[in-house]
């Protein structure tokens, strides 16, 4: 593949996600709105972001007064459905159903409580042994908004999950 200097975006490398270079680096956004600019309006530009973030969204509200367009939701309704914690229900709030179900889908997810502080695990797992789950094989608390080990590190709200240990 033929690329010219003026189709690569260099960056520093240092990081996974092109997002914390952008940031770090008023150079790289000029360089982008340069691209943009140099192939003007007869060319359309799509973002397609690895992960919607706060970064994203600062690098790439600059680039909309071009034309540029986004793939994908918006970081609002990301931060509100976009993690694990939509398939149980709150335990701050019991009563009221997951927001998956809250939202009319209702599909099979292992047994779990969203915990957004670590007091409500407590409360989670009397209630999950309440609803018959007196053996319990395991329980696990999983960050909400990862996919990966690496982000199980980091500080944010977990979800409850428990299985019932097969009987003996």
């Amino acid at each position: 593949m033929d690329l010219d200097d003026d189709q690569i975006l260099y960056t520093s490398g240092d990081n996974y996600n092109l997002d914390v270079d952008i940031a770090a680096s008023e150079d790289v956004l000029a360089k982008v709105k340069q691209i943009i600019v140099q192939y003007g309006q007869e060319d359309r530009f799509t973002l397609l972001p690895y992960a919607v973030t706060d970064l994203f969204e600062n690098w790439a509200n600059n680039l909309s007064e071009l034309g540029v367009s986004v793939f994908g939701e918006t970081l609002d309704w990301i931060s509100k459905y976009g993690h694990k914690g939509i398939l149980h229900p709150a335990a701050a709030e019991p009563d009221k159903p997951s927001l998956l179900n809250q939202n009319g889908v209702f599909v099979p997810v292992p047994r779990g409580w969203f915990c957004k502080e670590p007091s409500e695990i407590r409360f989670a797992l009397q209630r999950m042994k309440a609803d018959g789950i007196t053996k319990v094989g395991r329980a696990d608390t999983r960050p909400a908004r990862s996919a990966c080990e690496e982000e199980t590190k980091r500080t944010q709200p977990k979800t409850l999950i428990m299985r019932a240990r097969p009987p003996d």
